[in-house]
Order: structure tokens, then sequence, then C-alpha cells
């Protein structure tokens, strides 16, 4: 080994490297050679001209560095694995794996314990563990599975639904997944998620306290449920304040007004609102931003039936379960449905196809305003990649006005306004296939988000 290689494989220079366990059985299989290689090419990496790669090269280029670092995040995964096998060198002291790597890796506990549980996800699903060494799931997705497996009341349903929980992991948005995995592990474990659902609400808070320099912090705490609510109606308050500092700009600067105009930042205007919600609240019957808003908990049909007959959840539904906020905030089953209970929050069931079938004890389908019912179809930008929540967007026509296209729910979606406008100015069309699922081409046909492949 040369030198340049010692120094890419973590040794200094001129570092005696002890003979390898493994060189006379598999002779040429040298963990460090190996190393130096793998260094040697990232560096050949990092001194790419990325300028040089199209538009489609270049997403290909950056879904294989993804793929490269997953991998890559795999073999620490076995790392750890082989120092477990060890017994984690505990004459030294290292009482645990994650001591071990703690020290000698200068990893936060944190991490040990979640390449730990990573360990035990690839134990338990040899599968997911042979897609993550070949970079085809997600390191975050990884985990977040990883920390759902490690509940022991639900190892039996994550091995019996280990495919589809795999597919969506690879195929899904991380949102979307993240939404599925939670309530896959909500239904699997409905008893204990009832329980924290109860003792969240219970610890609800807020606290207020000076700070040494004169300045104040407040800290809340809310359930699920009400947390949502407190979510809703700030968002509107801070809306307010928005429309404010953009009414005051554009009046001093014009039609060319910008976002760098704006007289607060994002974080101010959110403390002004808050002091300003607590003051309409105490002052005057009406606020300035006029009602408070509506906030809508979806639950589809099957679920909602379910959690009032007592009946057991079917973990393996957990693609079709849907419990949230219109705005994409997961809710507890129980709370969702002792909705009846709340006057200021409405509850909107889905039938299997989707359809709102239910917007609460005085309204139905279309008796209300075409808009809301179409805008509860979807809870974030359509367009692919945004991740603005449904309370910043516009209800958009998926066959404009122009096109004669229907002012009904079917024919309406949520866009944020800068991609409403793109979309406006002819460049692109958007068409709903289902619930919750839009397809977005360009002028020339192309679909936006597609890979080189033509996949999603």
């Amino acid at each position: 080994m040369t030198s340049i290689e010692r120094v890419s494989s973590g040794l200094p220079v001129g570092a005696t490297v002890p003979p390898l366990p493994c060189s006379e059985a598999a002779p040429g299989v040298d963990p460090f050679v190996l190393l130096a290689q793998a260094h040697q090419a990232v560096a050949e990496l990092q001194r790419a001209e990325l300028s040089l790669l199209g538009g489609d090269w270049f997403v290909r280029f950056a879904q294989s560095c993804n793929e490269l670092f997953a991998a890559v995040d795999a073999v620490n995964i076995g790392v750890a694995d082989e120092v477990e096998r060890r017994g984690h060198d505990r004459s030294a002291g290292f009482f645990s794996t994650r001591a071990w790597l703690q020290h000698h890796l200068r990893i936060s506990g944190a991490d040990g314990r979640g390449r730990m549980q990573v360990v035990r996800l690839f134990s338990l699903l040899p599968e997911w563990a042979e897609a993550a060494r070949e970079g085809r799931v997600g390191v975050e997705q990884t985990r977040l599975m990883a920390r759902v497996a490690a509940n022991p009341r639900i190892v039996e349903a994550v091995v019996e639904c280990a495919d589809a929980l795999l597919t969506d992991a690879m195929v899904e948005s991380f949102d979307v997944f993240e939404r599925r995995v939670r309530l896959f592990a909500r239904a699997a474990d409905a008893d204990r998620a009832r329980r924290d659902a109860e003792s969240a609400h219970d610890r609800r808070n807020v606290s207020v306290r000076q700070l040494p320099d004169g300045s104040w912090r407040v800290s809340c705490r809310f359930g699920s449920l009400q947390g949502a609510e407190f979510n809703e109606m700030l968002a509107a308050f801070v809306d307010a304040e928005f429309q404010a500092d953009w009414s005051e700009a554009k009046a001093e600067h014009g039609d060319e007004v910008d976002v760098t105009d704006l007289r607060r930042t994002e974080p101010q205007r959110r403390a002004d609102a808050l002091v300003n919600a607590l003051a309409a609240g105490a002052h005057s019957p009406a606020s300035s931003i006029g009602s408070v808003p509506t906030l809508n908990v979806i639950i589809d049909e099957a679920t909602l039936e379910l959690e009032i007959t007592g009946g057991r959840h079917d973990p393996a539904r957990f693609r079709d379960i849907e419990c949230r906020t219109q705005n994409g905030d997961v809710i507890d089953f129980s709370e969702a449905a002792a909705l009846a209970l709340w006057g200021r929050i409405r509850r909107v069931v889905r039938d299997g196809s989707g359809a709102v079938i239910d917007l609460g004890r005085a309204q139905r389908l279309f008796t209300g305003a075409a808009r809301e019912a179409g805008m509860l179809l979807d809870d974030r930008c359509i367009w692919p990649g945004c991740s603005r929540p449904v309370r910043q967007c516009q209800a958009d026509h998926s066959i404009g006005w122009k096109a004669h296209g229907a002012t009904v729910p079917r024919n309406c979606g949520p866009m944020c306004g800068p991609h409403n406008r793109l979309k406006d100015r002819g460049a692109f069309t958007a068409r709903r296939i289902a619930p919750g699922e839009w397809r977005i081409r360009n002028d020339v046909g192309d679909s936006v988000g597609l890979d080189p492949t033509g996949g999603w």
C-alpha cells in the first residue's frame, strides 16, 4: 500500500498495517485497498465538470450520487453489525456497540442508536438490507423504518407488510412514505397510539419566561388535534401579516416588488402574528383576518367505522388509511372519530374511491363552496417537489377557465402562487389522474418530475 493510499484510508503516512486475517482466505480482497480506491473515486467525482451534463443526465447524475450515498451508509451499518458480532470490545469497557461507535467514530448517541436500529431492521428484513446496499432505498427512509420497526409490538406486522413498505420507500416521495409508515404504525399498535394521544393531550402546556437579556421565550405543547387547530389558526394570522408587508412593499416598489423588499422576516411575522392573534381575541370579538378558518380533518370511511365500533385496524391497509388535517398533519384515529364534540373542527370522510362523502353534520358534498371541496383532495401544492401546504395555495383549475374547464371539485387542485403563474403562462398543463395524483406536462409533452427512464 502506498503512502497516498494510507492517507486516503485514514492511516498516517508511514504507518504499519498489520496483516489482514482474511488475506489468505480471500486473496486480493484488502479492505484498505478498497477504501483507498473508493476515496480516489470520490475525489475524482468532486472534480467532475457538472456543467457539462444536460438536464436529464444531470438528474440521473444526482440520483446516482444519492444511490451511492445510501450504499455507503449501508457499509457503515455493516461495520456496526460486525462490532456487535464481535462483542463490542467489552473487555476494554465498551459495554454496548453504541458506546464503541461513539468513541471510535466520534458520532452522537442518537446516531449510534439509529445505526443499531438499522442493524436490527436489516436482520429482520433481508430484502430491505439488499435494497439499501444497492442504493435503491434512501437513508432517511431506512432510518425512519428502523425506528418504527424497533417497536416490539408491531414486528409481526412489519414482516407481513415488508414488501409494500419497501416498495413505497423506493418509489414514493419521502413525505408520502413518512405519512403512510406513521399510519401503519398507528394501525399496527392502535392501543399504544391511543394512549400516546391521550398522554400528549394531558401534557399540553404553554410556558412564558423572560431570558437574562430581557427577551422572552414562549414554548407550547399540544396534542395532535389541538396542535393542528392552533397551527391552522396561527397560519391565518401569519398570512395576514405577510399581506400587510406585501401591500406596503408594493406601494413603495411597484409591480416589481420581491420578498426581499418586505420589511419583516418570516420569523418576525410569526412572532407578531401570535401577539396580534392574542390581542384580537382579548379586545374584539372579530379579528382583523375575519372568521377563523375551519380545521378540516380528513379520515377514510373504513378507519372511522372501525374506530367508532371498536374494531381492530389492519396495518396492511396503510396505503388506504387516511387520518390527517387538510394540510397533511397526521391525527390520531381516536381524536378524529371524536370530532362531533368539537365546534370549530369538521370531519371530512372519504369513501374507498377517494370521493368526499361527508363534510360533517351540517354539510354534504357540493352544498358548500366548490373550492373548499376541491382543495380537500390534496394537502400540498400539486407541483412535483413543492411542499407548500394547502393553506398557502390557490384553487387552480386543472382544465383552465379559458379552456371551458368547469368550476367543480374534480377540476380543482391546490397550486402555490409561483407554480400557478408558471402554468397560466401556457407552458404547462396539469391533469388529475386520481385523488392526490397529478401529472404535469410541459408544452412539448414531457412530464415534470420524470427521470430519463420515464418513471416518476
